[in-house]
Formats: structure tokens, C-alpha cells, sequence
């Protein structure tokens, strides 16, 4: 079932991807991102994955329950998810607050950030 546009907006999932560095022999000096990690298809691809896939919690829906749930994970070198922790959940709902791990841990690998580094 589609969710309301309204439930959608007011369950806004901030999404804090952070990149994970693999260790090498040689030490690199991180500079910088040249681009952050992305989901693949974008912001539009991404919006339509998380309408298409989240399940409102019941509880929630039964007692009128809405907020924003916001999400720090991590995005290795290959793009895979990990570290899905909750930074500020919903008000009296620890379901919305499960039910936004599970979304982003189905999600589809990310497209990993390119760093710049100078090797020293």
C-alpha cells in the first residue's frame, strides 16, 4: 500500500552517510570528498525506495504517532551499509525507530564517496 504524501513527509528520514576508510601499507592524508556517497539513481531514486518499501507501524497509526527519525550509517569502499544507528528517534514509538533500520538496511548498495588523499 502507498503511504499518504503527508505521513511521507512527516516521517523524513535524514540520511548521514559516512565513509569508511580500508587500511593500506602505505599511509594516504584524507584531504577531502570529491563527492559524497549517493545512493544509486539519486535523491529521486532514493525518495521513491523509501515510499515504496517503509510500512508504517501500527502503533503508530493507532495512536496518531508521527515524527522524524533521524539515521547515521556508514558506507564502506564498496558501498555497503553499515553501522545503522538511530540519533534521535520518535517520540514514544521505538517502532518507527526499528522500522527506519530496517529500511535503510534493505536498501540497495550506495555508490561510494571518491576521496581525495595525498599518499605520504
Amino acid at each position: 500500500t502507498k503511504i499518504n504524501l503527508k505521513l511521507f513527509i512527516y516521517i523524513v528520514m535524514m540520511l548521514f552517510a559516512k565513509v569508511s576508510l580500508a587500511q593500506k601499507d602505505s599511509v594516504d592524508v584524507f584531504i577531502g570528498t570529491e563527492t559524497g556517497a549517493q545512493f544509486p539513481g539519486g535523491l529521486v531514486a532514493q525518495t521513491k525506495f523509501i515510499s515504496d518499501n517503509f510500512i508504517y507501524p501500527t502503533i503508530a497509526k493507532e495512536n496518531g504517532i508521527v515524527g522524524t527519525c533521524y539515521v547515521s550509517f556508514e558506507i564502506d569502499t564498496i558501498g555497503h551499509i553499515n553501522k545503522i544507528k538511530i540519533v534521535k528517534g520518535v517520540p514514544n514509538c521505538p517502532e518507527c525507530d526499528e522500522e527506519a533500520k530496517r529500511l535503510i538496511s534493505i536498501m540497495p548498495n550506495w555508490i561510494p564517496a571518491i576521496l581525495k588523499t595525498a599518499s605520504v
